[in-house]
């Protein structure tokens, strides 16, 4: 999950939220604290370090990538299976937690060992808080197109933005070897999946095609996922034959809209699209289409 500092500048659902600016002043005020706990806008507290990107952006706007976080929120089901692909600390994964309900279950895949020590935490402290949540597994892999063993590059500029590892082709010197799987392996035989979220910094069509049969059988209804190659790519492809239709995602003033693929495209700070592929689309737009904020609760 890659953030951007330059996202906490202002945005429309301030307008809606007023009591943000406020937060957002009392904070540039005061220093940046190793650690801080967050309460998300949908009940769920999350512990971020404020002295990287996605930390700060959460600290700051207690939301982070609306668009998609409205996606995410609105075609979630109680009782669904949810996988989070590159979960990082659980904002995501949250959302999932929260709409799935106890009848639900969530598998959080993060295979950086430090994001994944922070995803675990998170996880106990919403078990703890939080009885009536669904099963939640985080999971210390990558999943990619194969089993074994893969090599995560670690950039030099992770300590500031941790969404920025990635899988590499072969080992690298600012690598760390870490256990790979397919996204068929991860799901009971028989098993239908409502909502996956991918972001993996490039590896997409690699998680898609490591999930084949889930695929081909349509037992994933929707996925979500960061395409830094824009539309069309090897990952939409993929999914087109295996029948889904695939839209993007825009943030507009009141709500988040899906658009035709080819005209996602990256926001004005640089932010990769974000594209839905879904085996359902009739349902997708319905669910899409009432105005408002659900993620962003009461201002």
């Amino acid at each position: 999950m890659r953030a951007r500092l330059s996202w906490i500048v202002s945005r429309p659902y301030y307008v809606y939220r007023p009591s943000q600016v406020l937060r957002r002043a009392k904070l540039a005020l005061t220093p940046s604290p190793a650690s801080a706990k967050v309460a998300l806008p949908w009940g769920l507290d999350l512990v971020v370090d404020p002295r990287e990107a996605l930390g700060a952006i959460v600290l700051r706007n207690a939301v982070y990538e609306l668009a998609v976080s409205e996606v995410l929120y609105r075609l979630s089901d109680p009782g669904d299976l949810a996988v989070d692909v590159g979960a990082n600390i659980g904002y995501m994964t949250s959302i999932l937690a929260d709409r799935t309900g106890p009848s639900g279950a969530v598998i959080a895949c993060e295979p950086h060992p430090a994001l994944f020590e922070r995803l675990s935490r998170n996880v106990e402290e919403w078990k703890a808080s939080s009885p009536a949540l669904p099963s939640i597994k985080p999971m210390q892999i990558a999943v990619s197109d194969r089993g074994g063993t893969g090599h995560l590059s670690v950039p030099p500029e992770f300590a500031l933005n941790m969404g920025t590892a990635g899988l590499a082709n072969r080992p690298a010197r600012d690598g760390i070897e870490v256990k790979l799987a397919r996204l068929d392996e991860l799901i009971p035989n028989g098993a239908s999946v409502g909502v996956v979220k991918l972001d993996v910094e490039g590896h997409e069509a690699r998680v898609l095609a490591g999930g084949e049969r889930l695929l081909r059988d349509r037992r994933v209804r929707d996925i979500v996922f960061e395409e830094l190659q824009g539309y069309p790519s090897e990952a939409t492809s993929l999914l087109e034959v295996a029948g889904y239709e695939v839209f993007g995602i825009e943030q507009r003033l009141r709500r988040s809209v899906l658009t035709k693929p080819g005209e996602a495209r990256p926001s004005q700070f640089g932010e990769p699209p974000n594209l839905l592929a879904t085996s359902e689309p009739d349902r997708a737009i319905s669910r899409l289409a009432p105005a408002g904020w659900r993620t962003l609760g009461r201002p």
